[in-house]
């Protein structure tokens, strides 16, 4: 990896804990500045990557919806919608990143996996539509909150199941596998916050794991394309 390149990367951690400051003393003028900026850095540091355009083009898009998602979250609540939806057409650019080449093996190893998610589905998904039926003026977010989850389920597990394939290094896998984990927990800490009840440090929440999701997925997903000599 490219020490020369790292300050951006470092740039973009520092914007990230100056989003986490503004967030827990609920200063808006730095929340409002230093949240974009923690995608609009990565984006950067992913950019001068010596690894052909092609091989990022999925993760850049990602990125890039991400970022659009942040700036529709920070809106007024009535675009929360155009959030969801940009988030969730990011989730899908990881899908396609980390499956259009090839599929996860099917060994008992990805059946856990599987399980493990349609578990949590099963313990996540009637709590938060049970509170949603509840709040007027949000009963139409019970069909968009299924689709997400199932398209949010799916890149948690496309980034796991790295760790299970013969073509990724432990290394690499583990900072793509927990950058998906924690991405995963982000929205559904951000669900609970919303449509159940608000947690203390909530919001705080949302965003620690969110932006270590965010540098966890490309960390890896870079470290792994340059030791394969992918350039």
């Amino acid at each position: 990896m490219d020490l020369n390149t790292m300050w951006l990367f470092s740039l973009s951690v520092i914007f990230a804990l100056a989003d986490w400051y503004a967030v827990e003393h609920n200063i808006t003028w730095l929340r409002y500045s230093s949240k974009p900026l923690v995608i609009v850095t990565l984006v950067a540091w992913l950019l001068v990557q010596p690894i052909e355009f092609p091989l990022l083009f999925w993760f850049l898009l990602a990125l890039l919806l991400s970022l659009i998602g942040d700036i529709w979250l920070l809106a007024p609540p009535r675009f929360f919608m155009a959030g969801l939806t940009s988030f969730l057409l990011a989730h899908c650019c990881y899908i396609i990143a980390f499956n259009h080449e090839k599929l996860p093996p099917a060994n008992w190893q990805m059946i856990l996996l599987i399980l493990f998610f349609t578990g949590l589905g099963v313990f996540i998904l009637p709590l938060l539509i049970s509170n949603i039926r509840k709040k007027a003026g949000t009963r139409k977010l019970q069909g968009a909150i299924l689709i997400y989850y199932l398209i949010l389920s799916l890149m948690a597990l496309s980034a796991t199941s790295t760790i299970f394939r013969p073509e990724w290094e432990r290394q690499t896998a583990a900072f793509v596998a927990a950058g998906g984990l924690l991405f995963f927990f982000s929205d559904f800490f951000l669900a609970f916050d919303r449509f159940v009840r608000p947690v203390k440090h909530g919001r705080l929440v949302v965003h620690v794991t969110y932006h270590l999701g965010q540098f966890g997925l490309i960390l890896g997903v870079v470290w792994h394309l340059l030791i394969q000599g992918f350039i």
